[in-house]
């Protein structure tokens, strides 16, 4: 029997562990395991009677594209059935931990249809971007701070429009070999 996990999207991913305290600090240790590694640690609790022979964590990125038909008569449905197509779109990238079993991945990539080339092994955590959840709230210094662009004070001068900025500078551009006269 094969089985497959998925990790539901409204669940925190890292879960925080209970505390212990620190050598010679006041401060409490703080720990966190994240949700795939606690469901790969109780895998065998959930199939009860079947020995788990295999495991491995992975992550689709599909192709989203929507194409829409402006001659649709009916806008509402046809952007209703886009986004029911958008889950089934091409694979663009399939993450995998590098540990996983051969058999296990060769299965996976078949069923996805995903192509050689869209196959990422991962030595480590997948979905790096959910690693944020790790900074609590009461450390906000341990958060990176926000990119503000600089932007010439000229496009400021005209509302963010660069080229509004250009055609009041005038700028003449002049070919190498061209003279000067």
């Amino acid at each position: 029997m094969n089985a497959l996990i998925p990790l539901p999207s409204g669940v925190k991913r890292f879960i925080e562990l209970p505390g212990r305290p620190r050598r010679n600090q006041e401060r409490v240790e703080r720990r966190f395991m994240a949700l795939e590694t606690v469901l790969a640690m109780f895998v065998d609790t959930l199939f009860p009677g079947h020995e788990v022979e295999g495991k491995g964590i992975f992550r689709v990125i599909r192709d989203s594209d929507i194409e829409v038909e402006e001659e649709s008569e009916d806008l509402m449905l046809e952007f209703e059935n886009l986004l029911k197509q958008r889950r089934r779109g091409a694979v663009v990238r399939l993450t995998m931990d590098a540990d996983i079993p051969p058999v296990l991945r060769d299965l996976i990539v078949q069923h996805l249809h995903a192509e050689p080339q869209d196959i990422v092994p991962v030595d480590g955590i997948l979905g790096l971007a959910q690693v944020n959840q790790l900074i609590p709230d009461d450390r906000p210094e341990h958060s990176f701070v926000p990119y503000e662009p600089r932007y010439p004070e000229r496009i400021r001068d005209h509302g963010g429009d660069c080229f509004a900025a250009i055609r009041e500078k005038d700028i003449i551009v002049h070919h190498p070999y061209e003279s000067f006269d």
